[in-house]
């Protein structure tokens, strides 16, 4: 496996890789619960690409581009700021995982393992002292994902998700 920047001519690619991950999960008991064109929204995805924050697991497969897909960056989904997290570190220090997704077919053959461990080396090479990040509290292949990846539970807020309904989220921290 390989993880590498999505280039600004993948934007529909990775916008489809999204949308089939959201249709294709959309019966399992685990399902992401983002919502097409909302989040991800395409402005999101965008951006992301240009600046380089989007990364892409590719496959040699003649249905699916790409096994998973993330954005690492600097920016919060929520306020974190009455946060009390072990590691203090400035916003240029921090590194946030957001859209970890894995196409249904390749999900429990370690493709999300090692998207957070490659995720952690990206945090490093951009001088992150951290790597923090929320998670629904209802997913929970995601809570054991980082657990199991050495994340550290450090608080739970409750907050509007996209759709507008108050949600609750764990937030998790990795010390790099």
């Amino acid at each position: 496996m390989e993880i590498r920047s999505a280039r600004t001519d993948e934007m529909e690619n990775v916008r489809d890789f999204y949308f089939r991950l959201i249709t294709d999960a959309k019966d399992m008991k685990y399902q992401p619960a983002w919502k097409k064109a909302v989040y991800p929204s395409d402005i999101l995805i965008t951006d992301s690409i240009k600046n380089g924050e989007l990364y892409v697991v590719p496959v040699d497969d003649e249905e699916f581009e790409y096994m998973g897909a993330m954005i690492i960056n600097r920016e919060y989904n929520f306020d974190y700021s009455d946060v009390e997290w072990t590691v203090k570190a400035g916003k240029d220090e921090i590194a946030v995982i957001h859209l970890l997704g894995v196409a249904v077919p390749f999900q429990g053959q370690g493709v999300a393992s090692f998207m957070v461990d490659e995720a952690k080396k990206i945090a490093r090479e951009k001088g992150a002292k951290v790597i923090r990040l929320d998670v629904l509290n209802t997913n929970l292949p995601a809570h054991q994902l980082y657990q199991k990846a050495g994340f550290a539970y450090v608080d739970s807020l409750r907050e509007p998700y996209e759709d507008g309904q108050l949600s609750d989220f764990l937030l998790y921290e990795y010390a790099l």
